[in-house]
């Protein structure tokens, strides 16, 4: 494997499982699958290990490991994250994001530096340019660079960004902003390069995923903590349109498969005004998500009103958020 052939991907990055101004669900679940190639998109061998490790929530292969094999033609394997404790609580770091439930899972596996095959003769060669990497870690704040501590910024409790350890001779003392790891923050802690080619190193990709509630967080609810940016709130509201921002108490999306109606309460007993919605799901995302009603015979003082309802293994509830028309 080397690191530019080497990726992650979801089921969903938001599901019910719930933060820390959330209802809490455990046992919920995403399937994450990584993909791992050599530096010409070969697959691969079967029995290469990919390990993950996670800042909330428990990894399992089903097999009682926090790692997979790669069994199949395809260089991929996959492993489930679980809801459960622990729930992160936000980054009170510079940068960080200070919102409860936001999950960071780090893949990593023994691989080569990518680099550019100058003289074509498939193989590394001194002097041809290559992508450093230094030390992995899970970026647990998600603001791109390693804090060693800092408190989590609901409780004050002790937090930090986890170093993971290295193959021998793999990392230095030197900066690695003049490889790819400039457009790639968090892909490695800062001044760990070490200015030579490895071709057996520890590969990386990190991934969020969110622990969503399962309720439409109301505006007057919200926790000053909560960037008011990720609040549930009307966008824009006219008589021909109103759109809003969905979010939990956390600031965070509602889970993807959170299904989504409008419906109008006419101000008048004859009212005619009716709503449409394009889109049903929230869908798989880490942010608030933005929904449109197209309306129709609306007048001043109807209502339009969001209502999403979750399911889960002990039942389903609907929580709704509204608007009066000026």
């Amino acid at each position: 494997p080397t690191q530019r052939f080497f990726g992650l991907a979801t089921s969903a990055h938001n599901f019910y499982a719930g933060g820390y101004f959330t209802s809490k669900l455990s046992g919920g679940s995403v399937t994450i699958t990584a993909y791992a190639a050599d530096r010409l998109g070969n697959p691969v061998p079967q029995g290469t290990t990919i390990v993950f490790v996670t800042e909330g929530g428990l990894i399992s292969s089903g097999t009682g490991a926090s790692s997979c094999v790669v069994s199949n033609n395809s260089g991929s394997c996959s492993v489930t994250l679980f809801g459960q404790e622990y729930r992160p609580l936000g980054a009170d770091s510079t940068g960080g994001d200070p919102r409860p439930g936001r999950v960071t899972v780090l893949a990593y596996t023994d691989g080569e530096e990518s680099f550019t095959d100058v003289n074509n003769n498939n193989r590394y060669d001194t002097g041809e340019p290559f992508e450093d990497i230094g030390q992995l870690y899970i970026d647990k704040g998600e603001n791109g660079r390693f804090d060693a501590s800092y408190s989590n910024i609901q409780t004050g409790t002790f937090e930090g960004d986890q170093p993971l350890s290295m193959p021998a001779n793999t990392t230095g003392n030197l900066a690695c902003s003049t490889t790819d790891i400039a457009a790639n923050p968090g892909l490695s802690r800062e001044g760990t390069c070490n200015g030579v080619w490895n071709g057996f190193t520890r590969l990386r990709k990190q991934i969020l995923i969110v622990f969503s509630g399962g309720e439409i967080g109301q505006p007057g609810a919200y926790i000053v903590t909560i960037p008011v940016g990720n609040r549930t709130e009307v966008v824009s509201s006219s008589l021909s349109a109103v759109t809003v921002r969905l979010a939990d108490l956390n600031g965070n999306p509602l889970p993807a498969d959170a299904t989504l109606e409008v419906a109008t309460l006419p101000a008048l007993t004859d009212g005619a005004c009716a709503a449409t919605l394009e889109g049903t799901l929230i869908g798989s995302t880490t942010e608030p998500t933005i929904h449109t009603a197209i309306l129709k015979d609306c007048v001043a003082g109807d209502a339009v009103v969001f209502k999403a309802t979750v399911t889960s293994g002990s039942g389903s509830k609907t929580t709704s958020f509204g608007r009066v028309l000026p």
